[in-house]
């Protein structure tokens, strides 16, 4: 009896496209990070320049697999935009931005709780993509990670019906109100 043909588990594009976007903007040692790219894909943020990304970000889709025809999707066009902002990338599944926004907050919870109510209260996916901007920026001012591929499916969720966005909208405020345990104190004898 022959064994069964197994083929590679294929990486979705979305994962390639964050891996890319890695390579352009943390390069192996001794090359330099590709400013130029990253700051086209900057201007994808703003309303009036955003023509300006649309040749990079066409090449990255289509190096990624999803190919050009996705630069109409605003949630495709989201994550490069957002990489080229803060480029501190975790692959950790189980950090959604919900924990994103735990760690931002910090300490000092209450001063952000309203800034993540206001992220929760959005209904559409539009209205979410005009606040992220400025909490990613904020994440990579404190050097805080983010998923950007769960950050992709959470943006899809939210997209598709109120009760999809209403999970992924539990799922964060579950990381971001939930308990973090401190870190064992080492006694100094």
């Amino acid at each position: 009896m022959s064994e069964p043909i197994t083929h590679p588990k294929e990486e979705p594009p979305i994962a390639k496209l964050v891996r890319l976007l890695d390579a352009k903007a943390n390069p192996p040692k001794g090359r330099a990070p590709d400013r130029g790219t990253l700051a086209l894909l900057r201007a994808g943020s703003r309303p009036g320049s955003q023509h300006l990304a649309y040749a990079p970000l066409a090449d990255l889709l289509n190096q990624a697999g999803a190919g050009a025809s996705r630069l109409d999707d605003p949630v495709w066009r989201a994550i490069p935009t957002l990489f080229a902002w803060h480029r501190i990338h975790t692959s950790a599944p189980w950090c959604n931005f919900g924990f994103t926004g735990r760690r931002l907050a910090g300490s000092d919870r209450e001063t952000f709780d309203a800034h993540f109510r206001r992220i929760l209260a959005c209904d559409t996916v539009d209205e979410l993509l005009k606040l992220l901007p400025a909490y990613v920026r904020r994440a990579a001012a404190n050097s805080v990670p983010i998923n950007y591929v769960r950050l992709f499916w959470d943006l899809c969720e939210w997209r598709k019906s109120p009760e999809d966005a209403q999970g992924a909208k539990i799922c964060w405020a579950k990381a971001y109100y939930s308990v973090i345990e401190k870190e064992p104190t080492s006694s100094v004898s």
